[in-house]
């Protein structure tokens, strides 16, 4: 019982940066075209 609450614990661990990066890369998408200059 204890490895496999180990395991999905070491799984979600694993898993929880590469979820974080995919949401975070559409934000500095947007903020590179908000700090681009733009003439009127």
């Amino acid at each position: 019982m204890d490895m496999k609450l180990m395991g999905v614990i070491g799984t979600v661990s694993a898993l929880a940066p590469i979820a974080v990066a995919q949401a975070a890369a559409p934000a500095v998408a947007k903020l590179s075209e908000v700090m681009r200059a733009r003439s009127f």
